[in-house]
Parts: C-alpha cells; structure tokens; sequence
C-alpha cells in the first residue's frame, strides 16, 4: 500500500473497499479488542479511484483510531465506519467512543509532522489528505462522533458515466 507507483483511477465500490480494508485489519481489532461495526450503504454509486490508495486511507484512519482507543480506559473500545451517499458525493465516516481529538489539535490534524503520539512521525494523515484531494474529495475531522469520540469523514464525488450528467436534488 505505501508503493508511490502510477495511480490507477478506475470505478470503485467504496463499501467494497471498506470491507477489504477492516478484513485486513481484522486481526489486530481483535487483538486490541477492539468492536468494529461496518455499516455500508444499500446502492451506493462508485467513485473514481485508485483502490490501493482509497484503502490505505481507510486503513490508516481505522489504524488511528485503534491507537487513539488503547489510551482510552474503557470496558468496550468501539469504531464504526459508515457509508452513504450525500448529494452528489459518496461519504465514508471512521468514528471511535474514544476521548476525542482535543480541541488546541484540531486544526493541526493534518499538517506534516504535527503528531500527539510518542512515536508517530505526523505524516498519516496529511497523507491520507493529500489522497483524498487528489480524488477532489475532503476530509475533515471533528468530535461529532455517534459513539462519542473522534469523527473522521473523506467525501468523494461520486462518478458520472461519460455523457451523464447529475440531476439537482
């Protein structure tokens, strides 16, 4: 996943995407015990893509949030990640019941080498940033969480055939 080769941009099933990701993390949500709920969207539009990259987002924002919720003291460790369709974007949200993201680091997520981890290197998610851009998506993050803690959430336009064009809600 960490290969700088050529983007290989073609439609792609963020659910698909999202199911392969937690299935390789699989293990290590067990070990860390560590309840993950995947709930996908029914008929979700594809997205251009490249999947390598897409999942290495997906990756390293369920990584994080494993790592924020070992510091975290409590009887269940959860992460939910959801999908859906919002307008004319595809939406993925990565959320935990951890602590949240303090408020003095919020604005720092995403800059090169700003880390709150004794060994991170702060290059996560300004990378993942960086790939959801060059997909002319977002990503922002913020404590709205669901569960309570951190809320993490990449949108990515959804792909239009050529010759299609989207109709306004």
């Amino acid at each position: 996943m960490a290969s700088r080769g050529a983007t290989q941009q073609s439609a792609v099933a963020l659910d698909e995407i999202v199911t392969q990701s937690t299935s390789f993390l699989q293990h290590e949500f067990q070990t860390r015990n560590v309840s993950v709920f995947v709930e996908p969207a029914s008929d979700l539009p594809k997205v251009n893509g490249d999947r390598t990259q897409l999942q290495q987002v997906v990756v390293n924002l369920a990584i994080n949030a494993m790592q924020a919720l070992a510091k975290f003291d409590a009887a269940r460790k959860s992460i939910a990640i959801r999908t859906q369709q919002v307008d004319a974007e595809t939406v993925c949200c990565i959320e935990d019941n951890g602590s949240g993201i303090d408020a003095e680091h919020l604005s720092h997520l995403f800059d090169s080498f700003f880390t709150t981890k004794e060994t991170g290197m702060g290059l996560g998610l300004p990378i993942a940033q960086s790939i959801i851009e060059n997909h002319n998506g977002s990503i922002p993050a913020d404590n709205d969480s669901t569960l309570g803690g951190a809320k993490f959430t990449f949108e990515l336009p959804i792909r239009v055939p050529r010759g299609m064009r989207l109709s306004a809600r």
